[in-house]
This record gives structure tokens, sequence and C-alpha cells, in this order.
């Protein structure tokens, strides 16, 4: 791949120096799946491969270590690697260090936080403004996937929930559909539909869908299975739980033509408003009138079986969107036989198998890292130019905004225990033990040597405000205050959680980082974030020769080393620097407020 980074390096040179598998036991908390990819990555290399030469396309060059070791951190868990995991990966000579890494990486506690994150975006997407709300699904869903727990139950207990609504993260995807703790049955279908079958089911609720074969009363028919679920209590309160009843609550008479697993289709819902509808699954047969409640335990049990038509196709397509930024049915909510897949055998194969493994998501994420397609260059070949579909070559993706922070934080605190750099730990729990890849030790921070004096670095525009660090006494949000918690260990000088909101994207992918305007000026300009940098105070006083420390602060941002044109650049331009730390901490700008730094690629 030709250096992104070059040409923002040139210009920049020329600018003033800048200083500045179901557990077994309920408490296992990491489980790593031991079926062998190996069957299913040959089989997925062959219909890739068949894919291509049948739209005649020239697949490009397997991706080299660094850029394969890059990119597998940042899908996995989230984050860039360190120098020294860089150098002890790119000086492994066994041919069989990218599974093992695949391996490893599966085996952190950043594995689970990283996918935890990318689900709850779509299970339950933050809202711009209003106050801030305890986030109980991020963490909780995050341990279910570090346990490798099955997808299927998984999925299977968030519809199917009871019990106290409090602080039940289970409950989270159901109380993101309601009103008032009310499940909307609607809103369930809806959301149910795009999650887990990859169908805009919502586009048949006010009439027969216009694009695709899906009746009005298909879309209710979905809806009725959770028509009876309830809170307890309209009326709120701490001790509110979840049910399914005939009854309402507080004394709300029920509708009297929509008994059993059935629901009337309100007013202002088209031609069949006020009609009923009983529980009917996708495509198939009504829930026969024998059946008790609660109704949505029998769409539950459809759903997540091994033969249903949707469920597993569309999980492996939501997966195959995070790892190649693109789905093999695009959009993820598109599948219709007037959209099919990029590759029809390719997603039959592997969501036949990750539906047989009982929905094993280390299995198959492990399966996709190993596969051609995944450890291909991004760079362009021949007719692949305008390839994006048949994946002939990786795709360039964007930082989400997680991956932006986490990542800065990698490069610019580092860690004593490398010679120049090693990874942060991830945040963790008071008297919580994160999870490290075999062989990483605890930070010393007592080796880390405070700045002899500030680091200059550009000026916010006037009346611009630094983001807000943490430890500060309130974080103001909109005209409210809220506390703001202690600063953790890993963490810049400045809040997480304001520079994740800050570099939201707003619509469209909410995965992707905003790389607007105001964040690119933010990210040169804020003075906050460049307070503190250990690597180059390492760097400093370690006395490291200018080749080496060059050769570091590229491992650190591009985890590769500098080619022979970037290195005699930066050698001239720490030659011009009036101090060796000047220098070092201007290239870190420079590297860090790159193309190249902000694109998994």
């Amino acid at each position: 791949m030709t250096r992104i980074c070059i040409t923002l390096t040139v210009a920049l040179l020329a600018l003033p120096v800048l200083a500045q598998n179901k557990p077994t036991k309920p408490d296992t908390t990491n489980v790593i799946s031991t079926r062998d990819p190996s069957a299913l990555v040959s089989a997925m290399n062959k219909a890739w491969l068949d894919g291509l030469t049948k739209n005649n396309i020239k697949p490009s060059e397997i991706a080299d270590d660094s850029e394969f070791l890059r990119r597998v951190y940042l899908d996995l868990t989230g984050r860039v690697p360190s120098v020294r995991q860089a150098r002890e990966f790119l000086d492994n000579l066994d041919p069989n260090k990218r599974r093992n890494l695949v391996d490893d990486l599966c085996n952190v506690r950043e594995f689970g936080q990283h996918l935890g994150i990318s689900w709850r975006l779509w299970l339950d997407p933050p809202e711009d403004g209003g106050k801030p709300k305890p986030d109980f699904l991020k963490p909780w869903i995050a341990l279910q996937f570090q346990k490798n727990r099955s997808w299927g139950d998984l999925v299977h207990e968030m519809l199917i929930v009871k019990g106290e609504i409090r602080n039940n993260a289970a409950m989270s995807f159901l109380i993101a559909n309601s009103e008032n703790f009310r499940p909307k049955p609607e809103m369930v279908a809806d959301a149910v539909s795009r999650m887990f079958m990859g169908v805009e089911l919502r586009c048949a609720q006010c009439h027969d869908h216009p694009f695709a074969d899906w009746k009005q009363d298909e879309f209710w028919g979905v809806a009725a299975f959770f028509a009876k679920t309830h809170p307890s209590s309209f009326k709120g309160g701490p001790n509110v739980t979840l049910l399914d009843s005939e009854a309402l609550p507080d004394g709300v008479k029920p509708d009297p033509n929509a008994k059993g697993a059935a629901v009337t289709i309100p007013a202002m819902s088209g031609p069949k408003s006020g009609q009923v509808v009983r529980a009917r699954f996708p495509k198939g047969q009504h829930l026969t009138e024998d059946k008790e409640l609660p109704y949505r335990d029998h769409f539950a049990d459809w759903l997540v079986a091994k033969d249903n038509p949707y469920f597993a196709k569309a999980t492996v397509n939501r997966f195959w969107f995070l790892m190649f930024g693109r789905g093999l049915v695009n959009p993820l909510e598109g599948f219709d036989v007037k959209n099919p897949p990029a590759n029809p055998e390719l997603l039959a194969l592997i969501a036949k198998e990750f539906a047989a493994s009982d929905y094993d998501v280390k299995y198959l994420l492990r399966s996709i890292c190993l596969s051609e397609a995944y450890q291909r260059t991004s760079k362009i070949v021949g007719k692949a130019e305008n390839d994006e579909s048949q994946l002939s070559r990786m795709a360039v993706k964007p930082f989400t905004p997680e991956m932006v922070y986490d990542s800065l934080a990698v490069v610019l605190l580092g860690d004593s225990n490398d010679k120049n750099n090693k990874n942060i730990k991830p945040l963790v729990k008071p008297g919580e033990k994160p999870m490290t890849i075999p062989g990483e030790k605890p930070i010393n921070k007592s080796t880390i040597k405070p700045a002899e004096k500030p680091i200059e670095t550009p000026t916010l525009k006037p009346g611009e405000k630094p983001m807000v660090k943490p430890g500060d006494a309130a974080a103001k949000n909109g005209n409210k205050t809220i506390p703001n918690r202690p600063r953790q260990p890993g963490e810049l000088p400045f809040s997480r959680d304001e520079f994740v909101k800050y570099f939201r994207a707003k619509g469209g992918n909410i995965h992707a980082s905003n790389q607007g305007i105001p964040q690119t000026l933010r990210l040169l300009n804020d003075p906050s974030i460049f307070t503190e940098m250990p690597i180059v105070e390492r760097l400093v006083s370690q006395s490291t020769g200018a080749t080496e420390a060059i050769e570091t602060l590229f491992l650190a941002a591009y985890s590769r080393k500098p080619t022979g044109t970037e290195s005699a650049l930066f050698a001239k331009y720490q030659s011009e620097a009036k101090d060796p730390r000047t220098g070092y901490s201007g290239m870190l700008w420079i590297l860090v407020n790159s193309s190249e730094f902000l694109l998994n690629h």
C-alpha cells in the first residue's frame, strides 16, 4: 500500500517545529473456542476465489506482517498494537504466528469490550443530547463475548427476559424499544427484524412493502408476539417488573378483540388500521391457538433455531461488516431476493457453519481473520480498482471514535516495560484484574519521568475550550452539571466519554468517527491531547539515537518501520529541532494527525 503519510509529512515538515462456546461454569470469564477453523477457512478461500474468477477480478497481494498486525489489533481489540507487540510480531519467524496472534487477541479483555461497544451501538443507539444515563448493556454484552457465550443463547435471553427492569442489562434491548418502560410491539418488531433477520420489515408497518415481498399483516404478525409484554405498573417505581399477561396493570382495559397472541393495528397505520392480526412467523405459519403465554418465547425459539433462514446469515453479515467495512449483503438490513449477496455461496457456507457451531462468535471471527480475503493488502491491483463487493482487496475503514481515543492512548502514553513503549491496559473496574496477552507485565509508573518543561502545542480557536480533564470537579452537559469520575489507568488527560461523543458520526455509519473539519482541527490544535507523551520522555531520557527513535515512533503510530525516504525526511526534521524533545514531539504530532494513523487499512 502506498504510504499514506508521505504527502502530509512532507507538507508538515515545512511548518515550524512543533514542541508540543458456552462456558461450562457460570464464573468463566474467558473462553477461547476449541474448534479448529482450518477446514472452514479452506472452504471460505475457495468460495471467495471462485467469486473473483466469476467476475474476472484479480486479488491483491497478501498483506505484509505490519499491515496484518495493525488491522487485526484494531478489528479484534479496537486499538493499535504497542511498539513492543509490533517488534515481537515482526521479528517472529514462526510460520503460524498470524494464527497464534488471532487466538491471543480473542483471549484478551479488550476483545469483549470492543465487540460490546460495536453491538451496543446497534442494539441501543446513543441519543444525542439529554441527560446521560447508566449503560448496563455494554459491559454486560462485552462479558458475554468474552465468555464466548453462544450468540443464539444471548439473543434468546434478550428477547424472553422477565423480572425486575431496574439495572437489568439483559432487558436493555426491549427497554430501548419501549415508551415509559412499556415495550412497543411495533418498535420491537422493527428492531428484531433489522438486527437479527437482516430485513427492513418496518417498511411494511403502514402498508405492504413497496420494494420487497413483505405484507403489512406480516409486520404486525411479528409485533403480535410482543403485544402482551408489559411492565407491572405504568406508574413506574423502583420495583417495576416486566411480565406477560392478558391483563394490563393500573386498571387499564385490554383490547377485547385482540385476545391471545394477537394485536390490533393502531389507527393511522394505513388501510388495515383496526384489523386484528394474529402472531405469525415471518413467511411461515401463525402461532397455533393452543400456545400459552409468554408468546415471545415462541418467537425467540423460532428465531435462533439452527434451521432459521434469516438469523445466522444476518449475524454473519454484521460481523463481516465489522471486519471488512461492508457486509456481503449491503445494506445490512437489505436481505431480499432483489438484493442478492455479493458472494451467495460464501455467505451460505459461513452461515451454515456458524449455526452448526452453536453460534460460536470467536470461531467465526478466527475463521474470518485467517481467510485469504481478510489477509489481502488494501493496495489496488488492475481491475480491482472499482471492486468493493467481491473483496479482492481489504477496504480502508475509518476508525471508530473509541479506536481514535484508545489508539492515541497506546501511542502517546506507552508503558515503561517496553524499551520505549508498550500497550496501555484497558479500563477496569475497581479490584478487577484485566486480561492480558501472555508475557505482558503491569505498568511501572515510577520509571516514567515527568517532562522537564511543558510541551508547547498549537492553540485552539478563540473561545474554544480544551477537552474536560478526568478528575475535574464536574463536567458540563448543556445546562446540567454531571459528576466526573477520576482518571483511570491508561486514560489520556481528557475525558474519554466527551471525546467519543465529539467524534461520533451523526447518522449513516454510527461505527465511524466523524473526521470532518472540526474534528480534524481538534486533533491538530487541542493542547490537552499532547500534554503527556511518556514515549517521548523515554526516548529523551535514554538518549536514543535519531535513527532508532524514528523507527520507534513509526512502530508506535503505524506498526511498521519507516521507509528510507521517510527516515531521511524525519532525520532532517530532527536535526533542525532545537532539542531532541522538541523534535520527537513534533514527529509524533505529525504521525498521529496523518490519514495513515486515523484509518484502518
